[in-house]
């Protein structure tokens, strides 16, 4: 039987005990309402096809009440029509999706994510922070927009909105972000000219110059220990040797030699792609030998399995949250100091330890040359870079040496520090 199905008909349709019921629509012919003893109600449409005869093809169009009455009806006739015209309305859904699909990802919002996928989360440390910064200032603007429809224009008019906010360095980073997104899509074949090309950078950054005077590492270096492990060593680890914030803190166990004092950092996990073999004074071998290894279980039921990190908190990842971190060593360092009735520390980062490290290391006379290759900078000229096959070991170790001492003259002179006398 057939009749007219209405809304109020359709909500009143009870659920069978077993099996399923149909229910057909007399004003479209084949169209109709199944209800499963389960409670699934689906709009259909049955109809032969035309195509070689195929026999009769029931078509799902939606779920009900998800789908109105209203919009299956429309549904089903836009089906009818492609059936009458000799098609396959799933061949024509699947063309649609497909053309949906190729839209969607050449969009800036797909092209963006398959850049961070496959480029980003390989060749770039700091992915995350490229992404978070590519969702919140370039994504309100551009994430629907076909990427090649993006022009010189649109990238001007974007930085504009960033510095009249006030984030005029951050329109410096987008900038830099977007050229190197939009760079890749021309080495993909995505794009054939990039909308970043001579765009320049709308603000002019000033270099930091802050480097910490000795009182001020006396004052932050009892700070660093109160965090205890892994935040305390790490943080003292991290002035000891000058290297990079994120390469200290994926420091393996794997990658170090207490015996000879030697951490090498492999090439894959350095900013330089190079590998860095860096000496480890007695200072910070005495402080990596205090550290007790994590142990972690991978999954429920599976024995527990030391941690590759030296630093960690779970024993899967090395640590993170150094936002957090540097507040809880601002926080102590302040409070020292107003008990000794003495002025905070001025505010400074994470960044200011490795150039503490280097300016001081210079200042008691260590070459240049050699404080480059503890920071492992890139050297320059056909010969450092050709000929040059010297590890710089000893000289290294000399560098960090000499600073240790002046540091530990700082933070611990009751132990015997020597009193370096710093260079004229």
């Amino acid at each position: 039987m057939t009749k007219r199905l209405t809304d109020a008909s359709v909500s009143r349709f009870t659920i069978p005990a077993t099996g399923q019921e149909e229910h057909w629509d007399a004003a479209i012919s084949g169209f109709g309402i199944r209800i499963t003893a389960k409670g699934r109600r689906s709009w259909v449409l049955m109809k032969r096809l035309k195509i070689d005869g195929k026999p009769l093809v029931r078509f799902t169009l939606g779920e009900y009440p998800a789908m109105s009455l209203a919009d299956a009806r429309k549904k089903a006739g836009q089906y009818i029509d492609i059936i009458g015209a000799g098609g396959d309305p799933r061949e024509e859904e699947e063309k649609q999706i497909a053309a949906t699909e190729a839209r969607r990802r050449n969009t800036f919002e797909g092209v963006a994510g398959e850049f961070i996928e496959k480029y980003g989360k390989r060749q770039i440390r700091s992915w995350a922070r490229v992404e978070r910064s590519l969702e919140l200032h370039v994504m309100p603007h551009w994430r629907n927009r076909p990427i090649d429809s993006i022009t010189r224009r649109d990238v001007n008019d974007l930085l504009d909105k960033l510095v009249d906010g006030g984030l005029s360095v951050q329109a410096n980073r987008v900038l830099a972000y977007v050229r190197k997104l939009f760079n890749w899509c021309i080495e993909r074949g995505i794009l054939e000219t990039s909308p970043a090309f001579q765009v320049k950078p709308p603000a002019a950054e000033q270099p930091r110059e802050r480097d910490l005077k000795a009182d001020e590492i006396a004052a932050l270096w009892p700070a660093f220990a109160s965090l205890g492990e892994p935040f305390g060593p790490y943080m003292q680890i991290l002035l000891i040797l000058g290297q990079r914030r994120n390469e200290v803190a994926s420091m393996r166990w794997q990658d170090i030699d207490l015996e000879r004092g030697e951490w090498t950092l492999p090439r894959e996990l350095t900013k330089a792609k190079r590998t860095h073999i860096i000496p480890l004074p007695q200072m910070a071998v005495d402080i990596l030998k205090t550290i007790e290894p994590v142990s972690y279980r991978p999954s429920a039921g599976r024995p527990s399995i030391a941690s590759d990190f030296v630093f960690t908190t779970t024993g899967e990842t090395p640590i993170s949250g150094f936002g957090r971190v540097k507040a809880r060593i601002d926080k102590a360092a302040a409070e020292a100091r107003r008990q000794e009735e003495r002025e905070t520390v001025a505010p400074w980062c994470l960044h200011d330890l490795r150039r503490t490290a280097a300016t001081r290391m210079a200042e008691l006379g260590v070459p240049v040359e050699h404080i480059g290759r503890v920071l492992n900078h890139a050297p320059r000229g056909i010969t450092a870079t050709v000929y040059d096959k010297h590890t710089y070991i000893p000289e290294k170790r000399r560098a960090l040496d000499v600073w240790a001492d002046y540091l530990k003259s700082i933070v611990a002179p009751e132990d015997g520090g020597n009193v370096v006398k710093l260079r004229g």
